[in-house]
């Protein structure tokens, strides 16, 4: 019974995984106001109402779509992270590896810059991202301190303001070549760790 009743969990998971497939493939094309759940049954050959014993709504789907791409960014800048040991080259992987993570994900890219107002929960979902990021952002700021590379009076702040820099950035630099991504990057680093002032 165990067997039968495992074997039905992995065939339905298998099919989940090819459903999300397809509808992050439409949802990139064509945007989530523009996707109907018609395209996506129609792109797996399969009936609509199928798609239903999956997940309940348009909604729905594209939530999963979206925490599927938040999980590969997440799992892209902590490997980035993995790659030194040195806490201000930390830094400079997180916002690059951030940058070309999010120049790839389209949808977390046009959910991120989009107000989808008809999408329940979108601020929740929103500061469910935010979270996540701030999260990387903090453990990498108390690396640095713990390291005595950084001298941070309050890490919660410093975390958010550094998470609205990065965010800035998206728009002017995810329309540049990797190049150019990286210089801007370059350039804004001194400022991040040293300021403005003349000390």
């Amino acid at each position: 019974m165990k067997t039968e009743s495992n074997d039905l969990a992995v065939a339905k998971n298998t099919i989940r995984n090819q459903v999300l497939r397809v509808a992050r493939d439409i949802f990139t094309k064509y945007g989530f106001k523009k996707t109907t759940i018609d395209d996506i049954a129609r792109e797996l050959q399969k009936g609509k109402s199928s798609l239903y014993y999956y997940f309940n709504s348009k909604e729905e789907l594209y939530k999963a779509v979206l925490d599927q791409e938040a999980t590969e960014l997440k799992e892209q800048i902590l490997g980035e992270l993995a790659k030194t040991d040195n806490a201000r080259e930390k830094v400079s992987l997180y916002i690059k590896s951030r940058l070309e993570g999010i120049k790839k994900l389209n949808n977390l890219y046009d959910f991120r810059k989009s107000q989808y107002l008809s999408l329940d929960n979108a601020v929740v979902l929103r500061e469910k991202y935010d979270k996540l990021e701030l999260d990387i952002i903090r453990n990498l700021l108390e690396y640095g301190v713990t390291m005595g590379s950084f001298s941070i009076e309050n890490i919660e702040a410093t975390a958010k303001t550094m998470l609205i820099i990065v965010k800035g950035l998206e728009i002017p630099v995810l329309s540049q070549d990797r190049e150019i991504l990286n210089q801007r990057v370059d350039e804004l680093l001194p400022v991040l760790f040293f300021g403005i002032c003349k000390c």
